[in-house]
């Protein structure tokens, strides 16, 4: 993404352990590098799926200081219906596209990114 890093990679993570929230975003590059770092998500415009009653972002905010990441990605469907559901509703998610916008190391971000959310994610 960066002048220096163009094959850079970044992973969000929004886990929830023992009642606990653990955002950080992981970044990895051609070196082969792995870098963890924490990370501030916000999620707006939350869907109510009618399937299951899960709830799930229409747009997420990220910013990360550590890698200098500033970042906000939009739902690229005006759908609520964004989920797929299995057998076990524990199992349920939603994987859609998201236009991703803003910077990275002062390096503009614009490109798609697809959003991976399993279980009721902004309930």
């Amino acid at each position: 993404m960066g002048k220096d890093d163009d094959n850079t990679v970044l992973s969000l993570w929004d886990l929830y352990t023992n009642k606990t929230r653990r955002c950080f975003v992981t970044a990895t590059g051609e070196s082969e590098y792995q870098l963890n770092t924490n990370a501030d998500i916000k999620y707006h415009d939350i869907r109510t799926s009618s399937k299951t009653g899960f709830h799930y972002p229409g747009i997420v905010e990220i910013k990360a200081q550590g890698i200098e990441l500033d970042v906000t990605l939009t739902c690229c469907t005006n759908s609520k219906e964004i989920e797929f559901q299995r057998e076990q509703k524990g199992l349920s998610g939603c994987q859609c596209l998201f236009k991703a916008v803003g910077t990275y190391k002062g390096n503009r971000i614009d490109c798609y990114a697809n959003l991976e959310m399993i279980g009721d994610l902004c309930g």
